[in-house]
């Protein structure tokens, strides 16, 4: 499912995931014309900023085993408990889920940020629980509707993680167009602010005022054989949302160097080492060679990423060796992302300088992990080439739309995600 909500003013995310949580369960709304038709006994505050001309709504293959939970027990922020509920593609029976929720903030206050965490344990309501009805306007300081299905922070380690979502005003209302990609497998979503995006992407980004997002969460194609649900890896690539990146999302680094442009030591994430790279992964089995007959359990470990054989081990992916022509022994180091302009493959499908579709997987070679491939469960690509945030091309027969990465408009790095 393919969403771009937009909206004529500045809009409360309140709203906005309260339209998001209608949508996704009732599956009678497959457009913009079905919402309309769909939303006539909603509260009527709930759309009154909603651009119907100008937003989108794709449902040719419809999240059918994803469940969304939305409610509020708050009586002091306009915020609300926000829940999702995913089943392991090859593992039915095996859960996890991406919960938002507010920060804590003194009684009556607001702040600009929430917590998203990801778990395998709901420890407050259940996805059974009574959602919010959406005759009630959660946007509202101080509603209070249904039984929130939350994952509290008091988890242990092993089955929650937890970062912040950063919007750029203090009430959350300054989303101007919220756009998400919604599987059975996978979500990504960002959001898009202020007036410069009135209509959806703007040429600005690298500041939070602006862009939120990319933010990725996909099962992937496991690779190795000890990555099985037996031994209890739950196949998700994600996003590395522990960074705290003030809304950037992938494509963010550091804060000021874009994820391609760093390569990544994963093992060095201890006290007082980095806890700023571009992926996790849910867990995997550590495969280190040690004494012993059985190997631990690793949860939320930090991973390379890259595609193919090329990953951030070694290299940033937009770099190469100095020395790739000295000798027939030199070290040599390809390019795996161009951020050169018109330096892709020729082609006519995209303004004729060509583009790269790049399949997104995570290795983590220290610790024996070959990994897996997220684009082959999630269906969208790294797209690397000229583009404009927002053009949307054929390739292979299905649609797609560019979203700019954090850092990726000017990069030429993108996301090309399926209008399906």
């Amino acid at each position: 499912m393919f969403l771009k909500l937009n909206f004529n003013s500045a809009t409360n995310f309140a709203n906005v995931r309260q339209i998001i949580n209608g949508i996704i369960n009732d599956q009678n709304i497959t457009s913009i014309p079905t919402l309309i038709s769909q939303s006539s006994s909603w509260n009527a505050n709930i759309l009154s900023t909603f651009n119907y001309t100008s937003s989108e709504i794709i449902r040719t293959v419809s999240p059918t085993l994803v469940k969304s939970h939305l409610a509020d027990e708050s009586t002091s922020y306009n915020w609300t408990a926000w829940t999702l509920e995913f089943q392991v593609y090859d593992a039915p029976s095996r859960k996890y889920y991406i919960s938002v929720n507010n920060n804590t903030a003194a009684s009556g206050s607001s702040n600009n940020s929430a917590t998203i965490s990801l778990g395998d344990t709901i420890l407050s309501g259940s996805m059974t629980s009574n959602n919010a009805p959406m005759t009630t306007d959660l946007s509202i300081l101080g509603t209070s509707a249904g039984t929130a299905v939350r994952l509290s922070s008091t988890a242990p380690a092993t089955s929650l993680i937890a970062g912040s979502l950063v919007f750029p005003t203090t009430s959350y209302d300054n989303i101007r167009t919220f756009w998400m990609y919604l599987t059975n497998e996978c979500l990504i979503f960002a959001a898009t602010h202020g007036t410069s995006s009135n209509l959806g992407f703007n040429a600005t980004y690298g500041n939070n005022a602006n862009y939120t997002g990319p933010w990725i969460f996909s099962q992937y194609q496991r690779y190795d054989f000890h990555n099985t649900d037996s031994n209890g890896v739950i196949p998700l690539m994600f996003t590395n949302i522990a960074r705290n990146a003030l809304g950037g999302g992938f494509g963010y680094g550091n804060g000021s160097t874009p994820d391609w442009d760093r390569a990544e030591n994963v093992n060095y994430n201890s006290t007082g080492g980095t806890n700023d790279t571009a992926f996790r992964v849910f867990n995997f089995i550590d495969a280190h060679p040690q004494v012993g007959t059985s190997w631990p359990l690793t949860s939320f470990p930090q991973v390379n990423w890259g595609s193919g054989s090329r990953t951030t081990e070694v290299a940033a992916l937009s770099g190469r060796s100095s020395v790739d022509n000295a000798t027939s022994t030199s070290q040599q180091i390809p390019r795996l992302i161009h951020t050169t302009a018109q330096t892709r493959y020729p082609s006519t499908d995209l303004r004729s300088v060509g583009y790269g579709m790049l399949p997104l997987r995570w290795r983590n070679s220290y610790r024996f992990n070959q990994g897996g491939n997220a684009t082959a469960r999630g269906g969208f690509y790294i797209f690397n080439g000229e583009y404009f945030p927002g053009d949307t091309f054929t390739h292979g027969g299905k649609t797609y739309m560019i979203w700019p990465t954090y850092f990726g408009y000017t990069g030429r790095v993108g996301l090309a995600i399926p209008k399906e």
